[in-house]
């Protein structure tokens, strides 16, 4: 895992942790339950929400560290 800092945002949203997983073999279940958190109403959608605030990024897609730091939104 590796833990990235960027401190022109706030400090409650300055940090960032990325890990790889492989092999993973429930992601249709965790997109699932992300889905129903971001539509579920009251304090059981917040407790939720608050549960997987998290992302899944499909590796495939992602461009070397590198040039995310060099580009002008990173």
């Amino acid at each position: 895992m590796e833990s990235l800092n960027f401190p022109h945002f706030s400090s409650k949203h300055s940090q960032v942790h990325i890990a790889l997983f492989r092999d993973v073999t429930n992601a249709a279940a965790l997109k699932s339950r992300i889905i129903a958190a971001s539509t579920a109403e009251g304090s059981y959608g917040e407790k939720e929400r608050e549960a997987v605030n998290f992302a899944f990024i499909d590796a495939r897609l992602v461009r070397p560290l590198i040039l995310i730091f060099n580009s002008p939104m990173g």
